[in-house]
């Protein structure tokens, strides 16, 4: 499938911790974390209330994720794109829904919520990607 052109780069807090998934569970499984975005600042001004945006991620970037993502943790998101899925909920409407697919994330500023992450570790470990699988 080609790379759709639209791209993303956002700044957020992460509202929980990344949930992990082995999909693909034969010979060769595949990771893929998803978690949340609060994004509350907008050109020096305090959003009320925050938006907040569903994120994905597989292979390095879930690897990557699962290690060093916490609850509260600010990151920015400097690869990804956005991609919009359908689907019938349990009264049979049909619903849309949109989400970040990301293929590449750096952590900010080390502080109180970092608790030792090695930066420089998590930027060479997604630097290794060599294609993400969607």
């Amino acid at each position: 499938m080609p790379r759709p052109v639209n791209q993303l780069q956002i700044m957020g807090n992460l509202t929980a911790d990344p949930k992990i998934t082995l999909i693909n569970k034969g010979e060769k499984p595949l990771k893929l974390a998803t978690w949340s975005i609060a994004f509350d600042w907008w050109n020096g001004h305090k959003l009320e209330p925050a938006w907040f945006f569903n994120c994905v991620a597989f292979g390095h970037a879930a690897n990557a994720a699962e290690k060093y993502l916490k609850k509260g943790k600010k990151i920015i998101i400097t690869d990804s794109y956005i991609q919009q899925d359908k689907y019938t909920d349990k009264e049979g409407r049909k619903c849309n829904t949109v989400k970040i697919v990301v293929n590449d994330f750096s952590l900010l500023a080390p502080n109180k919520m970092t608790d030792g992450a090695d930066i420089d570790a998590v930027a060479q470990e997604l630097a290794d990607v060599d294609e993400v699988p969607y």
